[in-house]
């Protein structure tokens, strides 16, 4: 019963997704590479698909506003702000206006995977050799570049997520680094079992001072921000990306099953099946509820704190990349190109 949670007693906060949910279908921009997602922001859609075309469209009407053909494949989440700024598997970064101008282009020599970020005037790229380029926004010079040794039987795993007092990132091998602003490594970590397929590839979450990441195959661990230290360690594996609340951490399995952990033990709380034999690559906290796609296209919305399955919904096409969350919506796009938004059936 969705009425036994006080934040749904007909006042449902805004940024809020309660289920029952809706799901609307926006547009279909053709193929999409493997685990590209779309950037929702800036008054807009954004995403790039295999043919290297970038689709504008307005968060206000769904309507697409323009498209822009670069002609090399798009896998990186793109980032806006006043400015668009989009990486290739041909290896180019681009910073591109609005009004659809090529503002400058900048070669780093190996595809750019994972996503682009952005604090102040400096992006944060990674590429799929291992590495992370710092890159002047306003004229696309390299700032630093940390790198470590390629592993081409990857999944294409590198990641990163920026915080206040460092960068994290998880590379394919199957380690964790956390970096100084200046691009200085401080410490490393290990959580995948063996050689091959061992990528971090799912963005490490911090909480405290905490950090949590998971490798395709081997760990999910839970490391002290300042020193590296393993707090706590699972032997769980996983594709999907790692959601949090205050108390609890939420990862999928690679058997198709959602674990709530406690985020200072590592105790499962509890564990719900499904899938079966297939992957879970999404997951987004939303209040006190979780929300999970398969890649079938099976949406479920769970009781974040007894594993309950609230609502589900059958959604047309194959999924591996995240939700992307705005203003109390979820936005997905299928491998075929088909971009989704997910929301509450009360809203207006």
């Amino acid at each position: 019963n969705v009425e036994q949670h006080p934040k749904n007693n007909g006042n449902i906060a805004k940024n809020i997704i309660a289920p029952p949910v809706m799901v609307k279908k926006i547009i279909n921009i053709d193929d999409m590479e493997y685990k590209t997602p779309v950037f929702v922001g800036a008054g807009s859609i954004i995403a790039g698909n295999k043919d290297g075309e970038i689709y504008v469209v307005s968060i206000n009407n769904y309507k697409l506003r323009w498209r822009l053909d670069l002609g090399e494949p798009i896998q990186a989440k793109i980032y806006a702000d006043k400015f668009i700024y989009a990486g290739t598997l041909a290896g180019n970064l681009y910073k591109i206006s609005f009004s659809k101008k090529i503002l400058w282009k900048k070669y780093l020599g190996y595809p750019i995977a994972g996503s682009i970020k952005k604090v102040k005037d400096r992006l944060y790229v990674t590429t799929e050799n291992n590495a992370l380029y710092c890159i002047n926004s306003n004229n696309g010079d390299i700032i630093w570049k940390f790198s470590k040794d390629y592993n081409m039987l990857s999944i294409r795993g590198v990641s990163s997520v920026l915080d206040k007092d460092g960068i994290y990132l998880g590379f394919n091998d199957g380690t964790i680094s956390k970096l100084s602003e200046n691009g200085d490594q401080i410490w490393e970590a290990e959580m995948g079992k063996g050689t091959l397929f061992v990528d971090v590839d799912a963005e490490p979450k911090n909480s405290g001072d905490k950090i949590f990441a998971a490798a395709v195959n081997g760990y999910i661990e839970a490391l002290d921000k300042n020193s590296g230290d393993v707090i706590w360690k699972r032997k769980i594996s996983g594709y999907s990306n790692i959601a949090i609340g205050e108390f609890v951490l939420f990862i999928a399995d690679n058997g198709g099953n959602i674990l709530a952990m406690d985020s200072s033990s590592g105790e499962v709380l509890w564990k719900k099946k499904i899938s079966n034999k297939v992957n879970v690559y999404a997951l987004h906290l939303s209040g006190d509820y979780l929300y999970a796609i398969d890649n079938h296209g099976t949406l479920v919305a769970l009781d974040s704190l007894s594993g309950k399955i609230m609502d589900i919904k059958h959604i047309s096409g194959e999924f591996d990349s995240n939700f992307s969350a705005y203003k109390g919506r979820l936005y997905i796009i299928s491998r075929g190109g088909t971009i989704y938004t997910i929301y509450s059936r009360s809203e207006k």
